[in-house]
């Protein structure tokens, strides 16, 4: 439940936070090196493709920058940070820099700073919806801290997590022994993972020094800031510890900064099975056009659930639109043909060359144009068949977990998450089990969360501006919505009867993108 602080109380209660997050933030200034050094060079290939190198021409840089590997312990030993550049493109015109992190935990900057900046260099200054960020471009530099974990010392040995790529699914292999094997594999990937010494140094506060740090290191005088989905975190994080240092904040997707991780992750598979039955699966039973002849949503949640399990561990994410579930469910029933001599261990070419051939003839519906676009989805969702030998090398997932499980507590026990895994398998299984894995994982987490999010030291932070879907399943906007409530001076654009995830440069209106 939230409250808000009214009446003559609230001058009190703000001057209280006020005087705490002073004495916060004075701790955590005091805890900051002197400014570092940023050794900038033209970006190697093996961090930033060569085309995008090519194409910036000289303004698209890569820096190291030496931070202490805990800012709280500064005899820790010191760690080299990368921060990733594109140069304001009127130098003469130059006002500052803009900070961004493109959410995650783990999104790497090298695979979005590049196309971010291309997108807002190539705009029309005349353009309506668009012309500002080409104003942006030209008159700041655009600038990433590289999370820590994804360059430098890293997570390498963390291999793949179990149950959070291809392979068994705890919302789908339910049986016991299932269960115990996923316990038991969370647990060994935990204290694999979790007992590097990266784990003790990564993180979201971690990142929010080495931002500063970097501000610092850039004689920024304010630090301007775009944070997208997670992003929003790392940057309410930042407004808690460095209220006085802030610029102008967009929050793009905002998290629930009310909440912990893990009751985060509790909101989510509600979400995405409301919105999937809202936005797709009544759309196929309304239109005959796509071909679905069950009779309600109950019956195609019931078929869904009756296809094999090695295909619904592949597909039940990852179906976005009405003719994506149009050619799951027809493939489904093709899937079960295919049953036995799957089974058998006929070679997956052979199979999937007989399912591509069959959906090339199949006529999925009677209107050309929507018969095309199930044809379409469903060689996409044939390919994700295909079994995957790909291996994570820990950076991404060791950087995910060090934030996920390392920010704030989770506090369920095994036998809740087995409740949560079976309730989760009965109301919303279109979310997968993703979540209750995580939540096994960061259960045997060997790193003490860092603290409880810092709420009461927002209350007196700057405004900052929130933009948000309405329909959103990765970050819901109910969650967004009490962080408006909880913070007085934010404010919040919503855009109405948008469905995804990530607003900002997408919605094509001027009402948001200005």
């Amino acid at each position: 439940m939230s409250h808000r602080i009214s009446g003559p109380a609230l001058p009190v209660v703000v001057a209280l936070i006020a005087a705490q997050c002073f004495q916060a933030n004075a701790l955590a200034a005091a805890s900051l090196p002197p400014p570092a050094t940023i050794d900038w060079s033209a970006c190697s290939a093996d961090l930033v493709s060569e085309e995008w190198t090519a194409a910036w021409s000289g303004r698209l840089e890569c820096g190291s920058m030496r931070a202490p590997l805990s800012y709280a312990r500064p005899e820790s030993g010191y760690v080299d940070v990368t921060v990733l550049r594109v140069k304001a493109g009127v130098p003469a015109e130059r006002q500052g820099a803009i900070f961004f992190n493109f959410g995650g935990p783990g999104a790497h900057p090298a695979d979005y700073l590049p196309l971010t900046a291309a997108t807002w260099n190539l705009a029309s200054a005349n353009s309506v919806v668009d012309g500002d960020k080409r104003r942006l471009a030209d008159r700041y530099d655009l600038v990433a801290v590289v999370p820590r974990g994804l360059e430098g010392p890293s997570f390498d040995p963390c291999g793949n997590a179990p149950g959070l790529g291809s392979g068994p699914d705890p919302i789908i292999d339910l049986a016991d022994w299932n269960w115990a094997g996923f316990v038991r594999d969370a647990r060994e990937f935990a204290q694999r993972c979790g007992s590097q010494a990266m784990a003790r140094y990564a993180g979201t506060r971690a990142h929010v020094l080495d931002m500063e740090h970097a501000r610092r290191s850039l004689g920024e005088p304010v630090l301007n800031y775009v944070g997208v989905s997670y992003g929003s975190w790392v940057g309410y994080r930042y407004a808690a510890l460095f209220p006085e240092h802030m610029g102008r904040f967009v929050l793009d997707s905002s998290m629930d900064v009310t909440a912990t991780v893990e009751q985060i992750h509790e909101t989510l598979p509600a979400v995405a099975q409301d919105l999937f039955e809202r936005h797709v699966v009544r759309q196929v039973l309304t239109m005959p056009a796509y071909g679905v002849t069950e009779p309600d949503t109950k019956a195609v949640m019931t078929r869904l659930n009756g296809i094999a399990a090695h295909a619904r561990r592949a597909w039940m994410t990852r179906m976005q639109t009405p003719e994506d579930l149009a050619a799951v469910l027809t493939l489904g029933r093709w899937i079960d043909d295919e049953r036995q001599m799957w089974l058998d261990g006929e070679h997956w070419d052979t199979v999937g060359a007989r399912l591509r051939t069959r959906a090339e003839a199949h006529r999925f519906s009677t209107v050309s144009g929507v018969d095309a676009a199930i044809r379409t989805a469903a060689e996409s969702f044939i390919d994700m068949l295909r079994p995957s030998d790909e291996t994570d090398d820990g950076r991404r997932i060791g950087t995910y977990l060090a934030a996920t499980c390392g920010d704030t507590p989770w506090t369920k026990s095994i036998r809740q998450w087995r409740a949560t895994a079976q309730w989760t398998a009965a109301r919303y299984p279109v979310k997968g089990g993703g979540g209750v894995m995580t939540g096994l994982i960061c259960h045997h987490w060997p790193v003490d969360a860092v603290d409880a999010f810092p709420v009461p030291g927002l209350i007196a932070a700057p405004p900052m501006l929130l933009v948000h879907a309405e329909h959103d399943a990765a970050t819901p906007l109910a969650g967004a919505r009490r962080t408006l409530e909880a913070l007085p001076a934010a404010r919040m654009i919503v855009s109405r009867g948008m469905l995804g995830h990530g607003v900002f440069g997408m919605s094509g209106t001027p009402c948001v993108e200005k």
